[in-house]
C-alpha cells in the first residue's frame, strides 16, 4: 500500500511540474542582485524621514539587507504557497515532512540530508547566480531534487503502518488532483509566461 501512494503521490508531483513548460524564467522575487539590494536600503533609508542619521544608518546598511534580503529570497522557494504550484499540495507535506523527520529523527539519515543539502545548494545558485540555463533543464534539476525530498519525506511517514497515516495521505493525494483540475493556471503568479 505504501509504495502504490507514493508512486501516486510520483505521479501527481509530475504532472504538478509539467504545468510550467510554459514558462521561460521565475519571477523576480526569486532573484537577489545588488541593484535590488542598493534599492531596498535606500528605500528603506528614504522611509526614515524625521529619524535621527545615525540611527537610521545603523539600522539601514547593506550589510544587514544583504542578509535579510538573502534569507527572504531563499525562503521564496521553500514558500508552501510556491510549493503548493510546483510539486502539488502533496509535494508540499512530503517537503515539511522531510524536513521534520530531518531534524527531530535521533537516527540521522545521510541521504536525507543530502537532498536537503542539494535543494539548498541549487536554491542559492539560482537565487545569486542566476545562471544562464535553458529553464527546462532549471525545471527538471529544481522538480527531480524537490520531488525525491518530497517523496522521502512521505516514505518516512508512511513507514509505520497506520491506517490514519494512509487515509490522511490519501486525502490530500486527491485534494492535490482536484487542485491541478480546477486551479490549472494558478502557478502562473511565480513564473513568466512565454
Amino acid at each position: 500500500m505504501r509504495k502504490t501512494l507514493i508512486i501516486i503521490a510520483w505521479i501527481v508531483e509530475l504532472f504538478s511540474i509539467t504545468r510550467w513548460h510554459g514558462c521561460w524564467l521565475f519571477k523576480s522575487f526569486f532573484y537577489f542582485t545588488p541593484s535590488e539590494l542598493s534599492a531596498r536600503v535606500i528605500d528603506a533609508i528614504n522611509l526614515n524621514k524625521g529619524a535621527p542619521i545615525l540611527l537610521t544608518h545603523l539600522m539601514h546598511n547593506k550589510i544587514i539587507y544583504f542578509f535579510w534580503g538573502s534569507l527572504q529570497t531563499l525562503l521564496e522557494y521553500w514558500d508552501i504557497r510556491f510549493l503548493k504550484d510546483f510539486i502539488g499540495i502533496i509535494g508540499a507535506l512530503g517537503i515539511a515532512l522531510a524536513i521534520w523527520y530531518l531534524f527531530t529523527s535521533s537516527k540521522k539519515n545521510v541521504y536525507l540530508w543530502f537532498l536537503f543539502i542539494f535543494c539548498l545548494i541549487i536554491s542559492f545558485v539560482e537565487m545569486f547566480l542566476q545562471p544562464n540555463i535553458i529553464y527546462v533543464w532549471k525545471l527538471l534539476v529544481f522538480g527531480s531534487a524537490f520531488q525525491l525530498l518530497s517523496l522521502v519525506g512521505l516514505w518516512q511517514f508512511l513507514k509505520p503502518k497506520s491506517n490514519r497515516r494512509y487515509f490522511f495521505v490519501i486525502v490530500l493525494l486527491a485534494i492535490s488532483i482536484l487542485s491541478l483540475i480546477f486551479f490549472p493556471l494558478s502557478y502562473q503568479s511565480f513564473c513568466l509566461k512565454i
